[in-house]
């Protein structure tokens, strides 16, 4: 995982273990939605809201799908079944930290190997170092 941290002038690469992978498991949420009738437009995509709680933390938050565009998943949008279709405006979950997210820009492309590696400008940390930085242990 790349991290760009600009208040601490640093970039991360993040390198996640087996282990730490079993870890990132046990912090991630457990989900249920609730839909509604509400609709707004998101990109010029009709985007449906659905109330979502957290089951773990009880926290509650809402979600923006669309049923307009099919796109393949990501490691963003996991926690959201295929069948509610895309998320537009959503809560996510990374390594037990929560973050909201609203896309952009939605365009066809290719994504050749080697798009997401880090370049020599992030510095490789553990998963424990990230969990130290976020004030986990």
């Amino acid at each position: 995982m790349l991290l760009d941290v600009p208040m601490m002038g640093k970039k991360f690469a993040v390198i996640f273990t087996p282990a730490d992978q079993e870890k990132m498991a046990e912090m991630m949420p457990q989900i249920s939605l609730t839909g509604s009738t509400e609709s707004k437009s998101i990109l010029g995509y009709k985007a449906v809201k659905y109330a979502v709680s957290d089951n773990k933390t009880r926290n509650n938050f809402d979600v923006w799908f669309t049923k307009d565009i099919e796109i393949t998943g990501n490691p963003l949008s996991r926690f959201y079944e295929k069948t509610y279709n895309f998320p537009l405006e959503f809560t996510s979950f990374q390594n037990g930290i929560s973050l909201k997210a609203t896309v952009k820009e939605i365009k066809p492309m290719t994504v050749t190997a080697g798009t997401f590696s880090a370049s020599k400008d992030f510095e490789e940390i553990s998963f424990d170092q990230l969990m130290q930085m976020s004030g986990r242990h």
